[in-house]
């Protein structure tokens, strides 16, 4: 029998789950049977051995942000190509909603494999926020290589794997768990982690840094300068850090987030074989 490696899916017989962050959603036990369907056929499958009583508590959700097929194949045939959210987690909720709608080619299909990888991906952050000092440590390594050959690249440095978990656990601690973290802490905490090893001059070194916080702020305020010059070069750093450490070209990938928050760098690389283990491990804490 061919193996399936889409499913159909299509806005009929929902119920509405409540509007989270200002978006409306709406899902039914159909489009909840097609989604464990899509993620069972992956590459990914094992993964998550419990999906249907994640499911069943509401842990994460299959959804739809409309209930009108006219307007599902219009937003279809408008949107898809364009950076669209194709599913999130939400601390204020603690649960994840995947947008099957999102997720959609303009005929209504779902690649299985974008259902397998994008659901892992949002399974990290979910840990990552329920269970921050197991990721935290089973994570180190790859966050010390991540961040070590990012900022190596930026500050033409020879910061150490163990710095660079410093660096990374920091940003995790202040930056994605607590939100208290200021632009004047990361230039502290580069100074202290990087500038040992830069060759750069103090003046370039400050440029530098300056040029980084300030990418920083484009991106986070929506601005799309933060990807164009002279700032692009800092999105590189960071594209670049998952090229040489993971060799993963993440292509259509904005990489800015990981300046920031550090689970991000895990959820990329979540479908990868190099971290398999870990991930189904962590997985297993979930229920």
């Amino acid at each position: 029998m061919e193996k399936i490696n889409e499913v159909w899916v299509s806005p009929i017989g929902l119920k509405s789950i409540g509007t989270i962050n200002g978006m409306p959603l709406y899902t039914s036990d159909k489009l909840k049977a097609k989604f464990v369907q899509g993620f069972r056929e992956s590459t990914v499958s094992s993964y998550i051995e419990n999906l249907e009583s994640l499911i069943e508590q509401e842990v994460i959700t299959p959804c739809f942000g409309t209930k009108s097929l006219f307007r599902y194949f219009i937003i279809r045939n408008l949107v898809k190509g364009g950076m669209t959210t194709l599913a999130f987690y939400s601390p204020k909720t603690n649960k994840i909603y995947f947008l099957m709608d999102n997720n959609a080619t303009s005929l209504g299909i779902v690649p299985n494999q974008e259902i397998g990888e994008t659901t892992v991906h949002e399974f990290v952050h979910y840990f990552a926020e329920n269970n921050s000092s197991k990721f935290i440590t089973m994570f180190a390594h790859k966050l010390g290589l991540y961040y070590s050959c990012v900022f190596n690249i930026m500050l033409n440095a020879r910061v150490s794997v163990k710095d660079g978990y410093e660096i990374g656990k920091y940003l995790f601690k202040n930056g994605e768990k607590n939100s208290t973290l200021t632009f004047e802490e990361i230039a502290i905490l580069l100074r202290k982690y990087v500038k040992p090893t830069s060759t750069l001059t103090e003046d370039e070194f400050k440029n530098t840094i300056n040029g980084f916080l300030n990418a920083i702020y484009l991106f986070f305020n929506d601005d799309p300068r933060c990807l164009r010059k002279p700032y692009y070069f800092f999105h590189w750093c960071f594209e670049q850090g998952f090229k040489r450490s993971f060799g993963l070209n993440v292509g259509w990938k904005i990489c800015y987030q990981e300046a920031v928050f550090p689970s991000e760098i895990i959820c990329s690389i979540s479908h990868l074989p190099l971290v398999r283990t870990k991930i189904i491990s962590a997985m297993k804490t979930i229920d």
